[in-house]
């Protein structure tokens, strides 16, 4: 499997089989073998996780507008359920190629002062439901008081192999350091084997 960092939160997941490609928005779809179907995830439609490219694309399936607690079976390629955010939209648990995928979309502890205490427990609730993980994308957002909040949330509950920060605003630079002084096994690239 290999990861492919597009921008923000795009990222292209190259299978055996078929791509995975998550909140595709600007940039360019990393070469892939056109052969494969391409299934298209949408989170939710925010600017900066939802485009209109993604219907010239040519994908088998785009996954957008799902309701939380959606249940979808695409066999033999991919099969995934849906949770709700605590942003917008929902977050994914998808079953691909023998490994357990979690993409965030917006789901993240978007704890800004006291006030947003019912949303990190309710964060926490919502990764207490979704169970192991192989691979995890998470936003760490560099404009919240603790970026790392929802990397370490999703390290407790979900215990992925892998993180991959995602969401930093171009702001990688600030953000990388802290995540890699962290217990956890992250890697930022435009290209990741795993």
């Amino acid at each position: 499997m290999i990861i492919r960092y597009i921008d923000h939160s795009g990222f292209l997941v190259d299978g055996d089989e078929c791509s995975l490609l998550f909140d595709f928005v600007e940039g360019q779809v990393p070469l892939r073998d056109a052969e494969k179907p391409l299934f298209v995830f949408v989170s939710h439609r925010h600017r900066d996780h939802f485009s209109k490219r993604i219907f010239s694309l040519g994908a088998k399936e785009i996954f957008l507008d799902l309701k939380a607690f959606s249940h979808v079976d695409r066999s033999p390629f991919l099969a995934f359920d849906t949770f709700p955010s605590t942003d917008s939209g929902v977050c994914f648990a998808i079953s691909f190629e023998g490994r357990r995928i979690y993409y965030a979309g917006d789901n993240a502890d978007w704890y800004w002062d006291e006030e947003d205490e019912r949303l990190r427990e309710e964060h926490e609730r919502i990764l207490g439901v979704i169970g192991k993980v192989d691979l995890a994308f998470v936003p760490v957002d560099p404009r919240l008081p603790d970026p790392l909040s929802t990397a370490r949330a999703v390290a407790k509950h979900l215990s992925p192999s892998l993180i991959v920060p995602m969401h930093m605003w171009g702001r990688e630079k600030e953000v990388l350091p802290a995540l890699q002084e962290e217990n956890f096994r992250v890697e930022f690239s435009y290209e990741i084997r795993f």
